[in-house]
Formats: structure tokens, C-alpha cells, sequence
């Protein structure tokens, strides 16, 4: 049986500087093989490297509660390294924090607007609320909520025919000097950049993956997660819960020693 085409995720690290807040984006790229099919073709497509160096970002302020609360912040972190992948968030972020404010167990109201006559807008519409529904298994203080318009919405996610640079995906993360996410607009690409559309369960894949970055999760290093750089997968694993929930456990900001 063929194994389903993988979708590789590489970060772009870039960044523009605000009077108030930073807008940190990541775009995806993949490499994709398929595999024979019908007319015994098997043919590989690789991205470009569309990655770049930050500039301008300002620095995130300290937690909140002085070099007590970071040094218990730093010990939890280290304490459940082996569990999580929060330690690779925290050092892809310049050793911040960042995530939604949770106050009184805040809903996070999501926008999905599907490409522009599309005969899948339904399947990419299903493919995002079925990733919103995974993440709200997690039991996180913030609960994803589809069908908000997008003027209104906290994450936007639009999808496009390709994007440029032959990305795949793209999570663009504003969060304010606290830490705290206040905004993330997610791009999916339909197809590949040299033509063919994603399959269901790439689109679930590709969303369940931008999702994760939405909600302040950086990539991990072990291939059977969702936030890992080349992924299949439609579900969260283990690893992906615990890092969600001990980030959402933890103060925003920066923990620098």
C-alpha cells in the first residue's frame, strides 16, 4: 500500500516592528513525493527555501512576577522536556512565551474563508473545523469556535490557490509586549505549487499543523507530531497535547535569565 504524501513545514523567520505589538510569521514549505498511481507515475516536488533572518523585533518584557516566577517557569520547562517540545518553542522565540490571554475561559473566534470558486471550498471549510475540533479535545483555557466573520475574527484562515515562494502554509502571529497572543491570520495553500490540490487528509494535515502555530506552538523535532517540520499526520499526538497544555499553564513573556 502507498504511504500518503508528507508535507514539509520550514519556518520563515520574519518579523516587522510595531509601536505596540510584533507580527511573527511562519511559512511552510513541503517536499512531496507521489507515489505510482493509475499511470504508474512517481514524480517528486521539493519547494523553495522562502526562510530569511528576523529584523526589528522587539523583545518580549519579563513575566510577570520577577525572577521567582521565570526561574519556576524554566524549571517546569526543563522538568517536562522529555515530554514536550516547548523547550525548542521557547528557544525558536528568543526564550518568550507567547499564547492567548485565557482570563474566565476565553473562546477564540475563528473565520474560515474558503478559495474563490472553488468547487472544495466545502472540504476546506471541513478540513479546518475538523482541526479546530482536535485542538479543543486538548482541553486548553481557550476554546476554538468556527463561523465568526472575518472583520470580527481573532484567527482569520483563508484559504488561496498557491501562495507565493511555493509556500504551503503560513501562520502570521501578532501578540502584544506581554506575550499575548491578540491576533493570527492563517494562509493554506489548495494545491501544490505545480498543480495538483491537496487531498483530504493533506488539507487536514496542513491545518491541524497551522492551527498549532496559531495558537503559540513552535515545530517539534520528533516525527510522529503534528508540529513536526515534514508531516502526515491528522492527529495530535502526546507529545502535541502535553506541550499545549503545559504552555497554556505558564505565564507569556520572556524567561531570559
Amino acid at each position: 500500500m502507498a504511504s500518503p504524501t508528507r508535507l514539509r513545514f520550514v519556518p520563515l523567520l520574519a518579523a516587522g516592528a510595531l509601536v505596540l505589538f510584533v507580527v511573527a510569521g511562519q511559512v511552510e514549505r513541503h517536499r512531496a513525493a507521489r507515489r505510482p498511481g493509475a499511470e504508474g507515475e512517481n514524480r517528486t516536488r521539493e519547494a523553495m527555501d522562502v526562510g530569511g533572518p528576523s529584523s526589528g523585533r522587539p523583545a518580549s518584557e519579563p513575566v510577570s512576577g520577577g525572577p521567582d516566577s521565570r526561574a519556576a517557569a524554566l524549571a517546569r520547562i526543563r522538568r517536562d522536556s522529555a515530554e514536550t517540545y516547548l523547550p525548542e518553542t521557547l528557544s525558536s522565540n528568543d526564550s518568550a512565551l507567547h499564547r492567548w490571554a485565557t482570563q474566565g475561559g476565553r473562546v477564540l473566534r475563528v473565520a474560515v474563508v474558503p478559495t474563490t470558486g472553488s468547487l472544495a471550498g466545502g472540504e476546506q471549510i471541513t478540513a479546518v473545523n475538523w482541526a479546530l475540533a482536535r485542538w479543543n479535545e486538548v482541553g486548553l483555557p481557550v476554546r476554538l469556535e468556527s463561523g465568526a466573520d472575518s472583520a470580527a475574527a481573532d484567527i482569520v484562515v483563508r484559504w488561496v490557490d498557491t501562495l507565493q515562494q511555493d509556500g504551503m502554509g503560513r501562520a502570521d502571529v501578532t501578540w502584544n509586549r506581554r506575550g499575548e497572543i491578540v491576533r493570527a491570520t492563517v494562509l493554506l495553500a489548495a494545491r501544490f505549487p505545480d498543480g495538483p490540490v491537496l487531498v483530504p487528509h493533506q488539507r487536514s494535515a496542513l491545518a491541524l499543523h497551522e492551527l498549532g502555530h496559531a495558537l503559540g506552538l513552535g515545530h517539534s523535532p520528533n516525527p510522529a507530531d503534528a508540529l513536526y517540520p515534514t508531516t502526515d499526520t491528522v492527529e495530535l499526538s502526546v507529545r502535541d497535547r502535553r506541550t499545549a497544555a503545559l504552555l497554556y499553564d505558564l505565564p507569556t513573556g520572556s524567561l531570559k535569565e
